[in-house]
């Protein structure tokens, strides 16, 4: 979460082998066998480990889209994932994704959170497009006293975002931005507190949308 919210962004390598996140991940799909899956993270990084830790674990058909791809290579993936025998899982960094819509697909995996609700209304739009037939399904797994644990609670119950597209969204995080990603890093560390003061904040934030949305109508 740290190095995704640098600017500029940090360089680290990921590896995902043994993240219980990749175990929630397997289970998902065999869960839903035969369907297709979009997965949206921040960087290229991820979206190469992620791979690689998929193809030691699983035969279910992976494609890649990432910023150093070439339009061909995106264009070949993209059909691949379309085939119906074709993979089962696109894996998507947020620069890669930009300007591909999959509303063939039904199910988003969220494998992190931006912090910030209109990337976040983005990447639901990759799904929730015209043609789309289903109600997309949106999976997150966060552990408990993460920091993307606090990003997912701000967004579930503060902004309700995950439900609807909340008009509001750039204005609270211009206002709850800041303390949000404090309360996130203050989470990973296992700050003392960290809870109530992530309660506050999510109160806090739930009435300015109630109040703003009011407004709106």
């Amino acid at each position: 979460f740290s190095a995704d919210t640098q600017q500029p962004p940090a360089a680290l390598e990921f590896d995902y082998t043994r993240d219980a996140r990749l175990d929630w991940l397997l289970q998902l799909l065999d869960a839903h066998a035969g369907e297709k899956f979009l997965l949206l993270c921040h960087s290229e990084a991820k979206v190469l480990a992620l791979e690689a830790a998929l193809r030691l674990r699983s035969g279910t058909g992976v494609a890649r889209f990432h910023e150093s791809l070439g339009l061909l290579q995106r264009d070949r993936a993209a059909a691949w994932f379309a085939a119906p025998d074709g993979a089962r899982l696109l894996l998507c960094s947020e620069i890669g994704s930009e300007g591909r819509n999959f509303q063939f697909a039904h199910h988003l995996v969220l494998w992190d959170l931006p912090l910030d609700p209109d990337l976040l209304e983005q990447r639901i739009g990759r799904l929730d497009r015209i043609g789309q037939t289903r109600a997309i399904q949106i999976h997150h797994h966060a552990l408990h006293g993460s920091a993307q644990h606090a990003l997912a609670r701000w967004y579930d119950e503060g902004c309700d975002a995950f439900r609807s597209s909340p008009a509001d969204g750039r204005a609270l995080l211009r206002r709850f931005g800041a303390p949000l990603r404090e309360l996130a890093l203050a989470h990973a560390r296992g700050a003392e507190d960290a809870d109530q003061e992530l309660d506050v904040l999510v109160a806090e934030t739930r009435t300015a949308h109630v109040e703003s949305c009011a407004a709106i109508e």
